[in-house]
């Protein structure tokens, strides 16, 4: 099992799981209209991955996150 870690706004948090935001905001991964949820390796790479996303960081002060560890089989993991 390998875990990943997601942070996602509290609000959000119901549906961070769906990929919905990343099928309406395409970004790296992920064509428009394909669902894709984005993880991290670690909880503190999630973090980065939020300062960088971010273009007010005073608006970071006021949002409430959620931590979300998400474990994946070691059968789905695609080794080279």
């Amino acid at each position: 099992m390998i875990r990943i870690w997601r942070i996602g706004k509290k609000r959000w948090a119901g549906t961070a799981m769906s990929g919905r935001g990343a099928a309406e905001n395409p970004g790296r991964w992920n064509s428009p209209g394909r669902k894709a949820v984005y993880g991290a390796e670690s909880r503190a790479l999630a973090a980065l991955e939020i300062l960088a996303h971010t273009q007010n960081k005073r608006r970071l002060r006021r949002a409430a996150f959620v931590v979300i560890p998400i474990d994946i089989p070691e059968t789905l993991i695609a080794r080279p």
